[in-house]
């Protein structure tokens, strides 16, 4: 009985489990053993790091586009830059 406590559902399904006498009769246990152990160690590393990706992505964007990072940044750069100056030419009107 205490061989079957462990599996309560697997008792439900087969209640002839329970009798110790027809458990030794008509079960069997294999016990397998190697001879020696070997094992084959395999790592699993990154296959694009951020690094990778972000030189990938402005290569291709490069390469279809014409464009680079540094055409990003001349433009946010240019974008600032006309904003300020409206900003300080508008201030400069009102006075």
């Amino acid at each position: 009985m205490q061989r079957i406590a462990f599996f309560p559902c697997f008792a439900e399904a087969n209640p002839e489990y329970l009798d110790d006498d027809y458990v030794e009769n008509n079960l069997a246990v294999v016990n397998v053993y190697f001879k020696s152990l070997h094992f084959m160690r395999q790592e699993r590393g990154e296959l694009y790091g951020f690094v990778d990706l972000f030189s990938n992505i402005g290569g291709l964007m490069g390469l279809c586009c014409g464009f680079s990072a540094l055409s990003v940044v001349e433009l946010a750069y240019f974008f600032s830059l006309r904003l300020y100056f409206n900003i300080i030419m508008s201030h400069r009107e009102k006075l």
